[in-house]
C-alpha cells in the first residue's frame, strides 16, 4: 500500500470491526450509549494523524496542506466504508435482533430526560426512534455522509497543524 491513507483507512476499518465485535460480545447495550460513543471519537483522529505523519515522512518532512487534508479524509472514508459493510452484515445476517437491543438501551437512557420535556415531545421522540432503522443501507449511507462531514472538519484541523510546505530556500538547501 503506497498511499498512507489507504493503509491507515484499512487499519481504522479493521480496528472498528474489532471494537464492534468486542462490544457486541461484552455488552451490546453500549452501542446505544451516547457517552461511550464520545469516548471512541479520538480513534479516527489517531489514524488520520498517522497517515498524515507517514505522508510527511515520505516527503522528507514536508507535506502540503491539500495533501495532508486528503490523507486524513481518505482514512475516514475508507475506514467507515469497511465498518459500514461489517455493520450491515452484523445487523442483517449475524444478529437481526441487535437493533431492538440497541433501541431498548437508547430508550432506557432517554428516560432520564422524560421529566425535562413535555410528554408529547417525549412520546414523539420515542416513537421516532422506534420507527427508525439502524440496519438498512440508507442509514449506513447517511452515516457515511455524516462521518465524511465530521472527517472533513478533523482533516482540515489536522492538515493545518501538520502541514509544512517547502520554501524556495529549503529547496535550494536540499539541492546543495
Amino acid at each position: 500500500m503506497s498511499k498512507p491513507f489507504v493503509k491507515y483507512g484499512v487499519y481504522y476499518g479493521l480496528f472498528t470491526i474489532i471494537m464492534t465485535l468486542a462490544i457486541y460480545l461484552l455488552d451490546p447495550t453500549l452501542f446505544g450509549n451516547m457517552w461511550f460513543s464520545f469516548l471512541l471519537m479520538p480513534i479516527p483522529i489517531i489514524f488520520m494523524v498517522l497517515a498524515v505523519r507517514e505522508e510527511k515522512q515520505k516527503g522528507g518532512g514536508y507535506v502540503q496542506f491539500g495533501t495532508a487534508f486528503l490523507q486524513g479524509l481518505g482514512v475516514v472514508v475508507i475506514g467507515y466504508v469497511i465498518s459500514g459493510i461489517f455493520t450491515y452484515i452484523l445487523y442483517n445476517f449475524v444478529d437481526p435482533g441487535l437493533e431492538d437491543v440497541i433501541k431498548g438501551s437508547v430508550i432506557e437512557s432517554m428516560e432520564s430526560y422524560e421529566d425535562m420535556m413535555p410528554e408529547e415531545s417525549y412520546e414523539k421522540m420515542i416513537d421516532d426512534l422506534d420507527a427508525k432503522s439502524f440496519s438498512d443501507m440508507g442509514t449506513i449511507a447517511m452515516g457515511l455522509i455524516s462521518m465524511t462531514f465530521i472527517g472533513t472538519i478533523f482533516s482540515l484541523i489536522i492538515a493545518a497543524i501538520m502541514k509544512k510546505a517547502r520554501t524556495g530556500i529549503e529547496t535550494l538547501d536540499d539541492i546543495a
